[in-house]
């Protein structure tokens, strides 16, 4: 009888220290890093689609991102002890970039100069993330990205503004507090100067409210590639 009591002591606390460090894994791994900052190199470029229209890539020279968010998931315990299911807000996304554009680059001759492009926007969406071992942590995503966007032309000293609804796909793996990830993104939008009298590479009013006919598919189009290393807090 009392071999049998002793077994049972010994069974309760060896199952409550089991449940105490599953419990302090999930905090560990899961609830405490579940924040994040990244701070990126894009590489992207524009594009139109307007017949016989500055129907050329313009690859940009520099530029950089930071994103500021967090997950959420969306179970308290991991799927096979590994696996959360999560919905990620990313509260702030900057992103900015510049262009040169020498005389001739486009069909037809024309030159605008250097060109300037800033976004702020923010993102949210599912997120998939696997901790396989220790404090390693692999995470994919696929978020919605609505963004403000602001282009400013050098020659024309000329300012343009517009919304644009950006798609990003990616992935991450971090190691404790330090991440690397990249991801895919690609947006459009019709960007129309401050002052009402011209659109973003001379697009003229008909060829920005034209949409059928073939003469005019998402106006100006974004699409690159964010590679960036993060902080998880």
């Amino acid at each position: 009888m009392k071999k049998l009591l002793l077994f049972a002591i010994l069974l309760f606390v060896g199952v409550g220290s089991v449940s105490a460090q599953s419990k302090h894994r999930i905090d560990r791994y899961w609830n405490e890093r579940a924040g994040y900052l990244n701070i990126s190199l894009v590489n992207q470029k524009l594009k139109t689609e307007i017949k016989n229209k500055n129907t050329d890539l313009l690859k940009n020279n520099w530029g950089v991102a930071l994103s500021y968010g967090r997950s959420f998931y969306l179970h308290q315990k991991p799927i096979a002890d590994m696996i959360k299911i999560g919905f990620d807000w990313t509260w702030l996304d900057i992103n900015l970039a510049g262009y040169s554009m020498d005389e001739g680059y486009f069909a037809g001759g024309e030159s605008y100069g250097n060109l300037f492009q800033g976004e702020l926007g923010m993102q949210f969406g599912p997120s998939v993330s696997v901790n396989p071992v220790d404090d390693l942590k692999v995470s994919f995503y696929m978020h919605l990205t609505p963004t403000y966007a602001i282009f400013r032309q050098s020659d024309i000293e000329t300012t343009f503004g517009g919304y644009e609804t950006f798609f990003n796909m990616g992935a991450s793996l971090a190691w404790k507090v330090i991440s690397v990830g990249m991801e895919w993104r690609r947006g459009h939008g019709c960007f129309k100067s401050f002052d009402g009298d011209s659109y973003l590479f001379g697009i003229s009013d008909e060829e920005a409210t034209t949409v059928g006919a073939g003469l005019v598919s998402d106006k100006v189009i974004t699409n690159g590639w964010r590679f960036y290393i993060g902080f998880r807090f």
